[in-house]
């Protein structure tokens, strides 16, 4: 498993360490699905596009909710980020207390790779995801 990761970790880095997206892609609608998470695949974020919903899942059961938006803009969170061609972010904002949680999109789908690499504002923590084939949860 740890070796699967790395082998991972480093084909991501290769792939995306110069863009996050392909010009002609959406990350609004690469984002859309179900992800899995490398670290514990017990864990499942989904995003609805007609729901503007990112909902999170431990073992098929929600725990949480959220609204979500993709930009390109400074700040996220209330923190200074950089703004150039090669930049997007995620913001979650919880349906229940309002607190948003931002991310910056490392690459998602990139060529249809599958993978979700997101790094979260503050901690600079990555988080690692590969999409479910079909949404079997909504």
């Amino acid at each position: 498993m740890l070796y699967k990761s790395i082998l991972l970790i480093s084909l991501f880095t290769f792939q995306f360490g110069f863009y996050s997206v392909k010009p002609n892609q959406d990350p609004n609608q690469e984002i859309i699905g179900t992800w899995i998470s490398a670290d514990d695949p017990t864990q499942k974020w989904v995003f609805n596009d007609s729901k503007n919903s990112c909902v999170w899942y431990t073992n098929n059961e929600s725990t949480e909710s959220f609204n979500y938006s993709i930009s390109n803009s400074s700040p996220q969170c209330g923190l200074p980020v950089d703004v150039n061609n090669e930049t997007i972010y995620l913001k979650l904002i919880d349906r229940k207390d309002g607190g948003e949680y931002c991310y910056e999109i490392n690459g998602v789908n990139y060529d249809n790779s599958g993978i979700l690499s997101i790094t979260f504002l503050g901690t600079n923590k990555l988080f690692l995801f590969k999409k479910e084939p079909e949404s079997s949860l909504d």
